[in-house]
């Protein structure tokens, strides 16, 4: 349940940041299976195509080709560790050969007899077959990703299927080489049948450690219909607990999807604390550079006129007063409007605070140029320094910006 002052963030922000983060980690996983399945295809395709490798429908083959096989087979586990093998002939009846040791019926010396295909497999070989082309399935039960690869041996007339199995455990250890995921999580084949192709089938990250099978169900049933990106899940054996899938289909083979839990699109305890902070800070700052900026208008203003006193003096204060006096008495709006005019914005929004600061630094003007004896109608403070001992208007310590 979300907290009432986060949902709005949670709703607008943090959930799509989190939801378009997955995305871009299934599209990663996409590309790279693409790349997996291209990798490993070559692979078993060359490991079909050797001569050796036909040899397998051979009751006696030469010791050549048995070391060639066996050596080559040997070559390909390592390349794919989970690898399972099964040939099985077009009648889709004889196993010619098999590393599933299930599926030995018994052996004598270097001689192998195989249980019949229908014995050792519940699926059907027509599903599984492959006549002109490699095909790719997937075996949901099994966790298995199937590359079937036609193979002929031209002198006695055979054909069959190479059956490859692939655990998905490989492909997840694969994005781990690759960075994608971490080693803790893994990837569940999801498939409708107990075997499928790639339409409605893919590969599921982030399942729940409990209810695997009902949310794999879910997931088939979100898969079936319209294929959203963003499907809700709800798992009933858990409480009623609200899984999101998100879902990516530019794989060429297959579906990628990844299993969120609702605690993922909500700000964890930390992340509320910091939040709150930050916006504490942000508020802080805000209130402090309102009311530093009108402090800081007055001092540019008070910094002005304190200018203007200090020119105003030294180009008088060696004249006689009875001149200076009627010079000073038409200059004093004119010498208003240009100071007004060169504070700008500043004057425009704190005009009172400059006619005040004005009317008090020319009254301290006339004071000190006619030596305290004129009276003007100022109010003035209950006691005038003359300028010569401190300045026309007192300034801030800190120093404002250019005007």
């Amino acid at each position: 349940m979300r907290y009432n002052g986060f949902e709005l963030v949670e709703l607008r922000f943090y959930e799509p940041r989190v939801i378009q983060s997955v995305e871009t980690r299934l599209q990663s996983i996409s590309n790279a299976f693409d790349e997996f399945y291209a990798d490993t295809l070559f692979s078993l395709s060359n490991f079909a195509a050797q001569e050796s490798t036909a040899s397998y429908f051979e009751k006696t083959a030469s010791s050549s080709a048995v070391k060639a096989r066996t050596d080559s087979l040997g070559l390909l586990r390592e390349t794919i560790p989970g690898l399972e093998v099964r040939l099985v002939e077009s009648d889709g009846k004889h196993i010619h050969f098999s590393t599933f040791a299930s599926d030995i019926l018994k052996r004598e010396g270097s001689i192998t007899a195989y249980k019949p295909y229908q014995d050792a497999s519940d699926i059907a070989y027509d599903e599984l077959s492959a006549s002109n082309s490699a095909k790719l399935h997937f075996v949901s039960k099994a966790g298995m990703l199937v590359f079937s690869i036609p193979l002929k041996h031209e002198g006695l007339g055979l054909s069959g299927t190479l059956m490859c199995f692939v655990p998905v455990e490989d492909f997840s250890q694969y994005l781990v080489s690759k960075g994608i995921i971490t080693i803790n999580q893994y990837g569940v084949l999801v498939a409708p049948d107990a075997l499928a192709d790639g339409r409605n089938s893919g590969i599921v990250f982030g399942f729940p450690s409990v209810g695997q099978s009902l949310v794999a169900q879910q997931v088939v049933e979100a898969w079936s219909g319209s294929k959203q990106n963003v499907t809700q899940i709800v798992v009933k054996e858990s409480d009623g607990e609200k899984l999101t899938l998100i879902t990516q289909d530019s794989s060429s083979y297959v579906l990628t999807g990844w299993v969120c839990n609702e605690s993922d699109f909500v700000f964890s305890r930390y992340e509320r604390m910091l939040l709150l902070v930050c916006l504490f800070i942000v508020l802080y700052l805000f209130v402090f550079f309102l009311f530093n900026l009108k402090h800081e208008s007055e001092a540019v203003i008070k910094k002005r006129l304190q200018k203007f006193g200090n020119e105003v003096l030294r180009k008088y204060q060696k004249r006689a007063w009875s001149e200076v006096s009627r010079e000073l008495e038409g200059r004093r709006q004119n010498s208003y409007d240009e100071i007004k005019k060169s504070l700008g914005k500043i004057a425009l929004k704190n005009e009172d605070k400059l006619r005040f600061y004005f009317d008090r630094c020319w009254s301290e003007i006339l004071l000190t140029l006619s030596g305290g004896s004129v009276q003007t109608s100022q109010s003035l403070a209950p006691t005038v320094t003359p300028l010569a001992s401190k300045p026309l208007v007192p300034a801030k310590a800190t120093q404002p910006e250019a005007v």
